[in-house]
């Protein structure tokens, strides 16, 4: 490349690097915005836990271990959340998209303060490493609160890091005492900021720091590492030294969880790292935070024996961009550099290419806890949906008692109360807003509803209004903004114009009406048609048992007609597993005598486990059969197919009713 091209070319490169860094920005806000719910989600379920035991968080409960980690730091700003705005987890998010942004603040600070690489190598490398860190695919992990130890534990190394430099630089006492607040917050983020004091006393060490500082330096470690394990739980877990586990650790999102992208990461960085050790820039400003932070993640990967969170990976990829090009800058021309800065474009290009997919099946949790969210606020639980965002249904069914009593969390705002209310009290418009009703799913106590409908003012949960005959309302629902999971989508609803809501069935509803509130819920108007209601089960139906195996007696399946006599209890369980897609499939239990429907058993898009439903069977009734029902691919012309089943049910007398 020319001289006299060079300029030109490094300034077209730069502002579309810096145009990349704000267009992904943008994205990752967008993202951030659209996948927001107040409720909990995993491992989030711990602080509405704490907060229950006593209506605040109490300080020795900060204590406790989560996992192998302390995490007193996250959670005290989650408390605050809690304490001061209503559970509504903004404290948390806002915090962790400051640590993300922190992350290019500090290696900003570092290059321009420290002089250790030449413009424009500078800059591209920084914009570089820019547009990794604000890619969409760290959305998810802003919008999931409890991840805020993980970038606090990121940005806190990397705060240690530059302070250690500057105090290398000044011997000033308040870089130490920096140092060691910035440690401090690192350990009690994560159980593997416990290695930063490895790494920060070796710099020292290197540094050449006055001997009564690195003195200091190593109490406070010694100190605060031993608090760690005061009252400390062991668990059990393992170095992990596996080649083709790290390789696939530091692919991550690029290599699509792959070996050789991660392998290359770690190769490169590590070439990088021996030159900078001959070229003299190791140990600089830059270089400390650069390969010190990168070395912290790569112990880190050590101790990590499952899936990591993404952002440490990540960040691994945004400090290699930035020792690739500072690397070439030493050894070559400008033009090298920004070779090296071109290319390494265009393979971030390809990999965010390539994770797109991962981005949207990452985000299904958000999607689900956003739908999680209005069922509950209409005051049902199911607890196949409650599955998606915490592992233990019966702990969630107490915290959300709770969190309404007190008005957190998703109850904060008050819109559950819409249930009861007179459609009348409402500014109606008759006019009907195109849409339908597509699908109606019975759940456990009340009715999932699933439609659409062509109008923009659907971004609240309480936008659908669902009417019974008396105008009184019974449920209410919205268009989640992070999308429809996969489970509930349907050919004949568009995910664009798609919405969900649930009515409870605490009450005779009679019939059923859905209506839409317009923007800023001035008007309401009513979707054309009323909802066909499924056959339901009587209200003494159940809700489902889960259960890992099925009897064998219960799993034989024939064409010919069965009867079973009622049983003396008047009650049977019936255990039933269908695939994700229930189009056209129904399971019955019907009177032997009259054909008339006992009992319809719920079926719900996405279930794959045995659920078990307890079935009282009429007094009246002398025998009753079973039938399963297919009618067909909604795709394709219908044929419908009929099964008795033959083999006895179970009594609800026998072990399988619990």
């Amino acid at each position: 490349m020319r001289r006299s091209a060079l300029p030109a070319f490094s300034r077209l490169l730069i502002a579309f690097l810096g145009a990349w860094a704000l267009f992904n920005l943008f994205q990752t806000v967008k993202y951030i915005l659209a996948d927001y719910s107040p409720i909990p989600i995993t491992d989030y379920w711990r602080i509405p836990q704490l907060w229950a035991n006593g209506h605040a968080l109490r300080w020795t409960s900060l204590w406790q271990q989560h996992n192998e980690s302390r995490i007193i730091f996250p959670e005290l700003i989650e408390a605050a959340d809690m304490l001061l705005l209503h559970g509504r987890m903004y404290l948390p998010i806002a915090v962790s998209g400051l640590c993300c942004l922190g992350i290019g603040f500090v290696l900003a600070w570092a290059a321009y303060s420290g002089n250790s690489m030449p413009s424009p190598a500078r800059e591209a490398a920084l914009l570089l490493a820019a547009v990794v860190i604000t890619w969409k695919g760290s959305s998810t992990v802003i919008a999931t609160p409890f991840q805020l130890a993980f970038t606090l534990l990121q940005v806190s190394s990397m705060l240690a890091l530059l302070f250690l430099s500057k105090l290398a630089e000044t011997r000033r006492g308040i870089y130490l005492a920096a140092v060691i607040s910035a440690a401090v917050v690192c350990t009690y983020s994560a159980a593997s900021g416990l290695l930063l004091w490895i790494i920060l006393l070796a710099a020292a060490i290197l540094l050449k720091i006055i001997p009564r500082q690195i003195l200091i330096l190593t109490a406070a470690g010694v100190t605060f590492s031993g608090l760690y394990f005061f009252h400390y739980r062991f668990l059990p877990g393992m170095i992990n030294t596996s080649i083709p586990f790290l390789c696939s650790y530091f692919s991550m999102p690029f290599g699509g969880f792959g070996f050789t992208a991660g392998a290359a990461n770690v190769i490169c960085m590590s070439a990088c790292a021996v030159i900078a050790g001959r070229r003299g820039f190791l140990l600089s400003r830059l270089g400390i935070v650069v390969f010190g932070a990168y070395l912290f993640i790569f112990l880190g990967a050590l101790l990590t024996t499952e899936a990591a969170p993404v952002t440490l990976p990540t960040a691994s990829w945004a400090l290699l961009a930035i020792a690739l090009v500072w690397t070439a800058a030493t050894l070559s021309s400008p033009a090298g550099s920004m070779a090296v800065a071109l290319s390494l474009s265009a393979g971030f290009f390809f990999g965010f290419h390539r994770a797109a997919g991962w981005v949207d099946a990452t985000r299904l949790d958000l999607a689900n806890a956003q739908i999680t969210a209005i069922m509950l606020k209409n005051g049902l639980f199911d607890p196949s949906q409650v599955k998606t965002v915490c592992s233990n249904p019966e702990t969630i069914r107490v915290l959300s008692r709770q969190l309404q009593q007190f008005h957190k969390s998703i109850f904060a705002r008050g819109n559950d109360k819409w249930i009861g209310a007179n459609l009348l009290s409402l500014p109606l418009l008759h006019k009907p807003v195109p849409g339908k009703i597509t699908r109606v799913y019975p759940i456990p106590g009340g009715l999932e509803i699933l439609g659409w409908a062509d109008t923009d003012s659907l971004s609240d949960d309480h936008d659908i209004l669902f009417v019974d005959g008396q105008n009184r309302i019974a449920g209410f629902g919205g268009r989640p903004a992070a999308g429809l999971p996969a489970s509930l989508a349907a050919w004949d609803t568009p995910q664009a114009l798609a919405f969900v809501g649930y009515v409870s069935l605490a009450r005779p509803i009679g019939k059923l009406s859905a209506y839409v509130r317009t923007v800023h819920g001035q008007f309401v108007q009513p979707i054309a048609g009323q909802i066909q209601l499924p056959v339901l089960p009587p209200p003494a139906l159940t809700a489902p048992q889960n259960s890992a195996t099925l009897p064998e007696q219960s799993a034989a399946v024939a064409s010919i007609p069965a009867r079973f006599l009622n049983p003396p209890d008047h009650c049977l369980v019936l255990p039933v597993l269908h695939g994700p897609d229930i189009y056209g499939q129904s399971v019955q239990v019907l009177d032997a005598g009259s054909g008339v429907v006992i009992a319809q058993i719920p079926f719900l898009p996405g279930r794959s486990t045995w659920e078990r439903w307890r079935i009282p069977i009429p007094e009246s009734t002398p025998s009753f059969s079973i039938v399963a029902t297919e009618e067909g691919n909604a795709r394709h012309q219908p044929t419908k197919d009929q099964w008795t089943i033959t083999a006895p049910p179970e009594r609800c007398s026998t072990k399988t009713d619990r």
